[in-house]
């Protein structure tokens, strides 16, 4: 092998060390002789094959990062395929930054926004159809959000203050602007995954959990279940426990831990084994104010079906179950979410709008669907407020809730999308107050805390009736 890696095209060569002879993709094929007359080869022959480890290698010594100098992928150079054993020391490269011209220059589609049609200017000019006493009720009606992601509620202050802490450089557009239109997924995940980079240490979850704390207080929501993705987190060494046990700490000193609990999910895309590691720390830390596990990230060529027994596993355990599907993956994928993980929730699920028959069973199965209106209008899923399933969703009968998914991304909050259903789709204040009572039954607690918070709703409502 050392003969094949430090031969040159001229046969001269050169000597390299034990740790320079396979740290990269290409320099394997060079020492192990893999070139094109290998192709068609088959792997489970003699010839060139795939032999397992004797050693019991397990999912947290492996390392995912994202690949190397391909940047030409465009956003596929975000995803998290390129894997090495914790620790090697043949490894190229071990800290590396994809798509460091984005963080730069910013997006390409901000530079060339599109002046508005007349279609958006008069869907703009329509956003001041609710008087002022309507705005007021809904604000101090007391409400329920049930799809909000964790690093999605941390402010600019806070994520200004962690990167100058960390010394981590954050894109320019992040910190410029108050909300983004993402032209593509990759562009939001992008944004997404450079928030996250700035949590560091542990600690850093604290103030990331009191910017949440003070979202629910300013959109006066009295439950909320947020949703958590650690698996990054774990990748680089964090403990699962200890940053629960730092945020738990923070709502119990607040008094907000009955108000906020976690869902915990994995990402598709990063595989069942990912998933067994990171809903094995939700089943065992059953004390950490978990009420559900989840199932997010890249949902067009990954199937949920694969994770049907980490689903039933957690069913039986007592949690509550939902999955992003329809959302960016078509209709069959919320299908499959339903049938095979027996989901009693969809996280956005905008595309059942494409099929009857699917919309009829979301109905009569009572399951619900998360919907988010601004971040399905920032991420470019709908043309437009008016464009969106809600209003054909709620004619229909549908078990539907109103979420802000990012709010601090997309520059919006559960009282402003309140506001948006009622301006864009005709919503009354009794129609927004069944929404409420909709997402609080599909929540994830028990029925003695649902019937309180419902009890809590009306009781709100009437004193807003009287004031």
């Amino acid at each position: 092998m050392l003969r094949n890696r430090g031969r040159n095209t001229r046969g001269v060569e050169k000597l390299f060390s034990i740790e320079q002879l396979t740290n990269g993709p290409s320099k394997v094929c060079m020492a192990m002789g893999i070139d094109k007359k290998c192709n068609h080869l088959d792997l489970c022959g003699d010839k060139l094959y795939l032999e397992s480890d004797s050693k019991d290698t397990k999912i947290t010594d492996i390392v995912f990062t994202p690949r190397i100098n391909i940047d030409y992928a465009g956003g596929a150079a975000l995803y998290h395929w390129r894997y090495y054993i914790r620790g090697s020391k043949f490894i190229s490269v071990r800290k590396y930054e994809p798509l460091r011209s984005w963080r730069n220059n910013g997006y390409m589609s901000l530079k060339h926004q599109p002046n508005p049609d007349l279609f958006t200017q008069f869907e703009n000019d329509m956003n001041t159809k609710i008087n002022t006493d309507e705005q007021e009720k809904i604000k101090k009606l007391p409400k329920v959000e049930l799809h909000l992601h964790l690093e999605g509620c941390i402010k600019v202050e806070t994520l200004l203050k962690l990167a100058s802490q960390n010394n981590v450089q954050l894109p320019k557009q992040i910190l410029k602007q108050k909300s983004i239109y993402f032209a593509t997924f990759d562009q939001f995940v992008y944004t997404y995954y450079s928030i996250c980079n700035v949590l560091v240490e542990e600690n850093d979850f604290r103030l990331v959990i009191r910017d949440v704390i003070d979202y629910v207080k300013d959109n006066n929501i009295i439950h909320c279940e947020v949703s958590w993705t650690p698996f990054q987190y774990l990748n680089r060494g964090m403990r699962f426990d200890h940053i629960l046990s730092i945020m738990n700490d923070e709502l119990e000193i607040q008094g907000m831990r009955n108000r906020i609990k976690f869902i915990i999910d994995t990402q598709r895309d990063h595989g069942v084994e990912v998933g067994k590691l990171v809903y094995s720390h939700a089943f065992n830390c059953r004390d950490c104010n978990i009420v559900g596990i989840g199932l997010t990230g890249q949902e067009q060529g990954f199937s949920p079906t694969i994770y049907r027994k980490l689903f039933q596993h957690a069913k039986q355990k007592g949690f509550g179950c939902t999955a992003h599907a329809g959302e960016y993956g078509s209709a069959m994928d919320i299908w499959q979410c339903v049938k095979d993980l027996c989901v009693t929730r969809i996280g956005h699920g905008i595309k059942a709008i494409t099929d009857d028959t699917l919309m009829d069973y979301l109905k009569n199965k009572k399951i619900h669907l998360e919907i988010s209106p601004t971040s399905n209008v920032r991420l470019k899923r709908v043309d437009s407020y008016f464009a969106h399933p809600f209003q054909t969703f709620w004619s229909r009968g549908l078990n539907v809730g109103i979420n802000s998914d990012d709010p601090e991304i997309f520059g919006t909050g559960l009282t402003d999308e309140c506001l948006s259903v009622m301006n864009y789709f005709g919503l009354s204040l009794d129609a927004i107050q069944s929404t409420l009572f909709d997402s609080i039954q599909a929540s994830f607690i028990s029925e003695n805390e649902k019937e309180t918070i419902k009890q809590q709703i009306v009781n709100g409502r009437r004193e807003i009736s009287c004031s």
